[in-house]
């Protein structure tokens, strides 16, 4: 490895490491005030985020019939512009695009991205209260069909 190999190892490894803490704050959130402290904390690092640069975030859903865990990084490509990216490998890999070269195997892209989004949608607090509360609290209505059809959706500007 070359040293700049090795550094971007170790900045991966704090992106996953501060993913983690984020996910334990959040799963420990039970009551109103530290539902609004989560937000607060992840309010003040999407502020950090400086251009070129992103962060990582757990996701997914915790219903009574299904759950699913995601990644997603966010990234802050000008000063008032994000992209998101979700990542799976399993439950919610049906939303992604996919092909079958050789059927009847299909092929998916793990990893989907949007563009363009509008600081004011990537910051808005209604937004990531829904996100953190489907997988943070169970629930019949936390489903994969509302990270896939209602909030990725909701973050392209119409």
């Amino acid at each position: 490895f070359t040293a700049a190999d090795l550094e971007a190892v170790t900045r991966v490894q704090g992106l996953l490491e501060e993913c983690g803490q984020l996910a334990s704050v959040a799963a420990a959130a039970e009551k109103p005030e530290q539902v609004l402290e989560l937000l607060g904390k992840w309010r003040t690092r999407l502020d950090a985020i400086e251009v070129g640069q992103c962060a990582v975030v757990p996701g997914g859903w915790f219903g009574l019939t299904s759950q699913g865990w995601l990644v997603h990084i966010v990234e802050r490509t000008a000063q008032d512009v994000f992209s998101f990216v979700t990542c799976t490998s399993g439950p919610g890999l049906e939303y992604h695009p996919s092909c079958a070269p050789t059927p009847p195997k299909m092929k998916y892209k793990t990893c989907v991205r949007i563009d363009n989004i509008p600081a004011t949608r990537m910051k808005d607090p209604g937004f990531w209260t829904a996100f953190f509360a489907l997988w943070v609290k169970q629930s019949e209505y936390h489903r994969v069909e509302v990270v896939y059809d209602c909030l990725l959706p909701w973050l392209v500007e119409v």
